[in-house]
């Protein structure tokens, strides 16, 4: 699998809902719920996910792929 390249930003979609003071996610298409780790929610800034390693690029990704996020084309 490639990875993101640093630097590559994604931000949340504004349909997406935040619950449980943040720890879930739920949007994307199909809707899909996510429960965020600690190290994830520390890692989503402002509703932006900002790749600089595996674990950033993982998050970033799963955000992608349900949905739930878009690239910030400024960014690249």
């Amino acid at each position: 699998m490639t990875l993101l390249p640093d630097g590559f930003e994604v931000r949340l979609r504004p349909d997406v809902l935040r619950a449980d003071r943040g720890t879930v996610l739920v949007g994307g298409s199909p809707t899909t719920t996510l429960r965020l780790s600690r190290a994830a929610r520390e890692l989503l800034d402002e509703d932006l996910v900002y790749v600089d390693g595996p674990r950033s690029d993982a998050l970033a990704r799963r955000l992608l792929d349900t949905n739930m996020a878009e690239p910030v084309l400024a960014a690249l």
